[in-house]
């Protein structure tokens, strides 16, 4: 047979001191079979503390050396903060005042909001975009409106007919197969796009 020491340690409490403890083992073999051993354990008394209050003071004066010097340690950290803020923004202060406009016009304090609307303002490069832009708009609307004319006038006239031709010609009388009304209208409609066109030319 093979035998082994086997040494187990639990702590229990003090309250078993003096006790007589049941301990029961069991084991199991590599072919299956169950070994059991049942025994007791006697309970040697507690052994009694003489500086245990010492300990615990010295532990607890500890803790407070600890804490006091963090505590310490976040008030100097933030009275750095603090005043590393109040200097950033006293010479942050001091250099806006030593700024000198350098602005062109005058800037003269303004009695109120409305004075800011009474003032001239200078046209802009944006302004004067949008100038040209309307100009130049405005001259290609002429000149559509000139070709619009001049296509109306081409399309009026009778192939080989001057403009005072066909002028004189509205002035004469009914032609046959019109109507007093058909006739009224076309030379009022015709008249229109002579004068318009007579307009344009002068202008």
């Amino acid at each position: 047979f093979l035998t082994n020491d086997l040494v187990y340690r639990y702590p229990v409490p003090r309250d078993l001191g003096n006790a007589t403890l049941l301990v029961s083992f069991s084991c199991v073999d590599g072919l299956q079979r169950l070994y059991a051993y049942n025994t007791t354990l006697e309970v040697v008394p507690s052994e009694s503390c003489l500086n245990c209050a010492d300990a615990e003071t010295v532990n607890d004066s500890t803790l407070t050396e600890k804490s006091g010097q963090q505590t310490t340690l976040l008030l100097l950290l933030g009275s750095v903060v603090v005043i590393a803020v109040l200097i950033g923004l006293i010479l942050r202060r001091r250099t806006t005042r030593n700024v000198e406009p350098t602005w062109e016009e005058d800037l003269s304090p303004l009695l109120g909001t409305e004075a800011l609307f009474d003032r001239e303002l200078e046209p802009s490069l944006f302004d004067e975009d949008q100038q040209e832009e309307g100009a130049a708009g405005q001259h290609n609307a002429q000149e559509e409106g000139a070709a619009k004319e001049e296509d109306e006038l081409s399309e009026l006239l009778p192939e080989g007919w001057t403009v005072q031709a066909f002028a004189e010609w509205l002035k004469g009388p009914l032609p046959d197969g019109w109507t007093e009304e058909q006739w009224s209208s076309y030379v009022a409609s015709s008249t229109a796009v002579l004068n318009s066109h007579n307009n344009e030319s002068e202008g």
